[in-house]
């Protein structure tokens, strides 16, 4: 299953240094949206929140974890759409290796590519923000923890493609909503507090200024865990009603 994976990180990862344009279009359109961030002075009451004057840094550590969040839903979506349309669905259907791995290893490779964005995007916010942050070990494992738990929405949205077919303005309505419910961009977020996201925000700050988040990386782990398993419930069920009504034959 392991190598299975790997070919599957390895193929993904080929077909996009092959089509290096959505790359380039990726880091255009993080790269404005956040400069825009910066001129306009968003998360300064990140200054009082958490009691740090760098309010900069704060909103970039969230704006990262954001990008890996919507690659995480939409990459999934994308992936099992474009299988449908080729016609090759059915083979990974069929794999004797549960289909939720495979499309996990295309995330991974989806993030892996993204990461290389996050790199460009961390030196737009030093160029024009000069916002200084530090990688920590910590804060990669967080973001981690967060993304599986995002991944797992990620597959109920791909469930939903697989059933209703056309979906693209969903993923948009999502990602937006992400944005800016999740604390990401300041805001009230008490309805998105059990999302992995919004915690993994909160764990990142916090542990920039310094505060005790310990409490708040539990809640994250668990919040992970439970939608993970959501996701891959929800999308066993969209697949399995998709089978009863024949949608996979006529996509």
């Amino acid at each position: 299953m392991l190598r299975a994976v790997f070919w599957e990180i390895k193929m993904d990862m080929k077909s996009a240094f092959r089509y290096r344009f959505g790359m380039a279009t990726d880091i255009i359109i993080y790269s404005v949206l956040l400069i825009f961030f910066l001129m306009s002075n968003s998360g300064k009451s990140y200054q009082d929140m958490y009691h740090y004057d760098n309010y900069k840094e704060l909103l970039v550590v969230g704006y990262l974890a954001w990008i890996y969040a919507v690659t995480a839903i939409t990459s999934i979506s994308q992936i099992v759409s474009g299988e449908l349309r080729q016609g090759t669905f059915y083979k990974k259907y069929n794999s004797v290796y549960p289909l939720q791995a495979l499309l996990f290893g295309r995330m991974i490779a989806a993030l892996i590519i993204q990461s290389i964005v996050v790199l460009i995007v961390l030196l737009v916010s030093v160029l024009f923000g000069n916002s200084v942050t530090g990688i920590q070990p910590f804060a990669i494992v967080a973001v981690i923890i967060s993304t599986i738990g995002m991944y797992g929405i990620g597959l109920i949205i791909a469930g939903m493609s697989i059933f209703h077919k056309k979906i693209g303005s969903i993923l948009y309505i999502i990602q937006l909503c992400l944005l800016f419910v999740t604390d990401t961009i300041p805001t009230s977020q008490s309805v998105t507090l059990v999302l992995p996201l919004t915690l993994c925000n909160t764990v990142l700050r916090k542990s920039i200024a310094r505060i005790s988040f310990t409490t708040d990386f539990m809640k994250l782990i668990v919040s992970a865990v439970i939608f993970l398993v959501l996701g891959i419930c929800v999308f066993q069920l969209y697949l399995k009603r998709a089978r009863k009504k024949g949608n996979l034959l006529f996509y």
